[in-house]
């Protein structure tokens, strides 16, 4: 099965929801695909802009926790659970950070 964020925020995550003007990008193939605890299959993943509301919840949610406010917000990037993060292998996970990088230093 092949799954995009699209398929994670159907099911109920308040955390992956956002505003219906943000839209997607053309989906990023992973270089390792890889199953989340929930059993799904992410082969590739839609990248959106972050809004200043992924921003705050992020940040509330995170605390002070610097890499938890990163994962959340590359979750919220790409509509998945930071938990849903965990199974990505790092070249991956680099791509997706460096897009959150490039996005929040281009935001100030």
């Amino acid at each position: 099965m092949h799954l995009t964020a699209e398929h994670s925020m159907d099911q109920g995550n308040n955390h992956a929801q956002t505003s219906a003007a943000t839209e997607d990008t053309t989906p990023v193939p992973l270089k390792r695909p890889y199953t989340t605890p929930a059993g799904q299959r992410i082969e590739s993943l839609k990248v959106r802009e972050l809004t200043v509301k992924d921003l705050r919840e992020s940040s509330r949610a995170a605390g002070d926790d610097q890499v938890s406010f990163e994962l959340n917000c590359i979750g919220r990037m790409v509509g998945l659970l930071p938990e849903d993060l965990d199974g990505m292998k790092a070249r991956d996970y680099a791509t997706f950070k460096s897009r959150f990088l490039d996005e929040v230093s281009d935001a100030s």
